[in-house]
């Protein structure tokens, strides 16, 4: 389990760890906001890294109110790349009390599933 601050601004060791201890399962707790392609090739080529996505709120104004002003869109930009090369990610996040009800059991799960979060 790598967390941080944000273990992605470090990719690349990330990737150099993953490589060296191939028989590990690696999940990265991340904002998602450093992901992109090339990241993407790097990880499906080794092969051992999950990742556990913060989002706090299926709408952008909650989220971002507590990650800041675009972090949403960047959150939904990465799992539509991810999904597009078929890495696996899941939602991690604190939900905010008074959504708590559409959130878990209706609207988060409908909107990051059809994006391939499980």
């Amino acid at each position: 389990m790598l967390t941080g601050g944000e273990p992605l601004v470090r990719k690349r060791d990330v990737v150099r760890l993953a490589e060296k201890h191939d028989d590990c399962l690696f999940n990265v707790f991340t904002n998602a906001s450093l992901v992109d392609q090339a990241f993407c090739d790097d990880v499906k080529r080794v092969g051992n890294i999950i990742f556990s996505v913060s989002l706090e709120s299926y709408e952008a104004g909650v989220n971002d109110g507590r990650r800041g002003n675009g972090s949403f869109d960047e959150v939904m930009r990465a799992f539509d790349l991810m999904h597009a090369n078929g890495l696996l990610r899941h939602v991690h996040g604190i939900h905010p009390y008074q959504h708590r009800e559409r959130l878990v059991r209706r609207v988060l799960p409908a909107a990051t599933w059809t994006r391939g979060c499980r």
